[in-house]
């Protein structure tokens, strides 16, 4: 295994085909034309620089040219996820995007925005983003991957930023089965959210703010990175032109070993669907012969499935039926694996053959230990890969090649691992055998699966939902200062044909400061209604929202084709009457943004409520500053004005000035759906009572300093009298005690903080 320097530009011509497929180009600075794109993705930002990377699975290639932007290692683990190394400024944020086609109107997804910086490298680990509108897929179902990195520019907290810290588990821990995972985050700023990571993916979100429950069994034997990152914001408010300034920190890097009989559960399906046919196929690894029980259960102790095997592995393909041959029911379900070794040898046993795909393809490289190929070192960043991932044609004066076993570089890669910074640790990749010798347990419960992020364990659907919600960062966080107020038709009192918001006129109209957490809250939202059978249906944001389908009526708005909806903007109350309908009433105002310019959405412009009663939009969580405040909603309801049709069954929102903590959106769908795996266990509770619970609870978890949050902060529900009990269900549960008619009612308001 004796390094020698490769003849320069080596070609392979038994990879020429895989290479028609695999296309590298070079990064491009933000002189290039691409900065036009970048621009309308985040505003005017500073700091834009773009680097692009073309990843087919199981493949590496490097970017050429020297710019701020620079991808250094790519690395796909055993699972098929890829992990990105790139070159990273210290309190500055990146925005990931990927493409799964590569044409010149390349249509690109976000992965994930405002990444912090992890120094001068940064690591992220694609498990794809099941919480977008379409899903973008794990890496392991798409044939081809492109990447691209935005630098998002210095956080406006650079000399304040947050700390997070793992309390728990301590480094180099040895860990078996269900672990607790404590963070702690400190901020002296209004307000401060965490979030976990195990090798770069993100994780559920807690429910405390503090501990994550993680199933080790879920993942391969062998090292880990475990870190936790903290978003502070210097207001939670951001009315009457206060804006957040925003920070983020990321903890030092944990290296945890992951030593269990049963290892990398996982689920075929993110979404199981059994009424299109779907079946969810359940794997694990097992480090030795055993005899195996997977059950299946919904939480309250109600098992519908057993299956018992023997073997070095588990599989299962569950069509959603019951022991005795029943459908089970739509909802959350949970997976758990008894393994007990029998002494019997390990037999390695075949795939049964891939009736959709009955020639497998050709592999890119061999894996098997005994098996020698080049590998390539970078002098530079040390990492050690398949020499013939490079394309033909590339220049290896840079590298260090050598003829070597898939072992054998795997030892290279540790031992490179111990000498560079924890930021890289995991950049040389994660290999089931580093630790997989530890394993001596001769029997193990691997405890209820999933608690991974890219795995619902769900079954069936119980409803679709709908996100919407307004960043109004285009203009940076200083947010929008000049918004024209809404014009009043012949009103003839304070500025001549203009409403007044809150006392604001056309010389002095409001100012609206940006609301950068509300992408966190309704992401943390979706995440929690998703694991509860809710199919996330639509999500839309900032310039993808447009005050045209707000204002569109039944079936072509779009938050109306859907069971559920929570929109998150600004609002603001009238002081002076609105005549746009002909009719002298006060109501309430809403900012949508274009680009760097916004126009108001008026209260008497929506139409909420699908066509129909048994199908459409019902319950909507209107996330917004006084967006039922008391006395212009009745000044709406004595005019004969309503944002709702027949069909509308609820409408939940702020009486004041309110904010929803990213925590709130958790907290809300687990409130109305229940929680049978909490202790105690958490019913579930109507929409009302989880309305007012959730923010309760939100502001418990992330209040950082005193008088953070609006006082006091009231709400309250709006909806026909028949529906004040509604708790969420689906549309054919849903039952009416009468028709939807006659005059809806304002719940008195509810006072959630202090």
């Amino acid at each position: 295994m004796k390094p020698k320097k490769a003849a320069r530009n080596p070609r392979n011509p038994i990879f020429s085909n895989f290479f028609q497929k695999v296309v590298a180009f070079p990064c491009l600075s933000a002189k290039t034309h691409w900065v036009s794109l970048i621009i309308k993705l985040k505003g005017n930002m500073k700091n834009r620089f773009a680097a692009f990377f073309a990843v087919s699975f199981m493949a590496t290639l490097h970017c050429l040219a020297q710019n701020v932007v620079l991808f250094t290692n790519v690395f796909c683990t055993t699972e098929g996820a890829i992990k990105l190394t790139w070159t990273s400024v210290s309190n500055e944020t990146y925005q990931i995007q990927c493409s799964s086609v590569l044409s010149t109107n390349m249509t690109w997804e976000t992965l994930y925005d405002e990444y912090p910086s992890q120094g001068s490298n940064t690591f992220f680990l694609d498990t794809g983003n099941y919480f977008s509108s379409p899903p973008v897929v794990h890496p392991k179902y798409a044939s081809e991957r492109f990447y691209r990195i935005l630098d998002e520019g210095q956080d406006t907290l650079a000399s304040d930023e947050p700390t997070a810290v793992v309390v728990s588990p301590a480094s180099s821990s040895v860990i078996s089965g269900v672990f607790n995972v404590a963070v702690t985050n400190y901020s002296d700023q209004a307000m401060v959210v965490g979030n976990l990571y195990i090798d770069g993916e993100l994780m559920k979100p807690s429910l405390d703010g503090t501990n994550y429950v993680i199933n080790s069994c879920e993942f391969a034997n062998g090292k880990h990175l475990i870190f936790a990152t903290a978003t502070a914001y210097s207001s939670a408010t951001a009315e009457n032109g206060n804006y957040a300034l925003i920070g983020h920190s990321v903890s030092t890097m944990v290296p945890v070993y992951f030593s269990n009989l049963i290892s990398e559960i996982s689920f075929s399906q993110v979404f199981f669907q059994p009424s299109l046919g779907q079946t969810q196929e359940i794997t694990a690894s097992l480090a030795a012969n055993c005899d195996w029980t997977l059950t299946i259960d919904d939480g309250n102790t109600n098992v519908f499935k057993t299956v018992t095997g023997t073997g070095n592995s588990v599989s299962f393909a569950w069509n959603g039926t019951s022991d005795g041959g029943t459908n089970v029911p739509p909802g959350e379900y949970y997976y758990y694996i008894n393994a007990t070794t029998n002494g019997l040898p390990i037999v390695t046993i075949l795939p049964p053959p891939d009736t959709n795909n009955p020639t497998p393809p050709t592999p890119m490289f061999s894996m098997e230990s005994g098996s020698s190929s080049l590998w390539a070192i970078d002098t530079n960043t040390e990492s050690v890969v398949p020499m013939i991932l490079y394309p033909p044609g590339f220049d290896t004066n840079d590298l260090t090649i050598i003829s070597a076993t898939p072992a054998e570089a795997a030892s290279l890669r540790s031992a490179s691992d111990e000498e560079t910074t924890s930021a890289t640790l995991v950049g040389g990749g994660i290999h089931p055998d580093d630790f997989g010798s530890q394993v001596t347990a001769s029997s193990q419960n691997s405890g209820a699966t999933p608690t991974r992020a890219q795995y619902t364990g769900t079954a069936g659907s119980r409803g679709n939902f709908a996100v919407a919600y307004d960043t109004y960062i285009a203009n940076g966080y200083s947010g929008y200062f000049q918004p024209e107020v809404p014009y009043s038709y012949n009103y003839g009192g304070g500025d001549e044909g203009f409403v007044q918001i809150e006392g604001h006129g056309t010389a002095d109209p409001p100012k609206w400061g940006s609301l950068p957490w509300n992408a966190n809250v309704a992401l943390k939202f979706a995440t929690a209604l998703i694991g509860k059978a809710w199919n996330l249906a639509l999500t839309e944001s900032d310039n993808q929202l447009t005050i045209g389908q707000l204002k569109a009526y039944g079936d072509s708005n779009p938050l109306n084709t859907n069971d559920f909806a929570m929109l998150l903007l600004h609002g603001g109350y009238g002081t002076t009457a609105d005549m746009s309908t002909g009719q002298n009433f006060k109501q309430c105002y809403f900012p949508i943004t274009i680009n760097t310019g916004a126009n108001y959405l008026r209260m008497s412009d929506l139409n909420l409520g699908g066509d129909s009663t048994n199908s459409g939009l019902k319950w909507l969580a209107f996330n917004a500053c006084y967006s039922l405040y008391p006395a212009n909603w009745n000044s709406m309801q004595s005019q004969n004005v309503s944002p709702y049709n027949s069909n509308m069954h609820m409408i939940l929102g702020g009486a004041t000035e309110t904010v929803s903590s990213p925590s709130q959106g958790t907290f809300f769908a687990q409130d109305m759906l229940g929680n049978p795996t909490a202790i105690p266990p958490i019913p579930a509770m109507t929409l009302r009572n989880a309305w007012y619970d959730s923010f309760r609870r939100g502001m418990q978890v992330e209040a950082g300093i005193i008088g953070a949050y609006p006082n006091p902060t009231q709400l309250t529900v709006a909806c026909n009298p028949n529906c004040l009990g509604d708790y969420l269900q689906t549309q054919t549960n849903t039952v009416l005690s009468t028709a939807n008619s006659g005059k809806w009612i304002l719940d008195t308001p509810v006072q959630v903080f202090p």
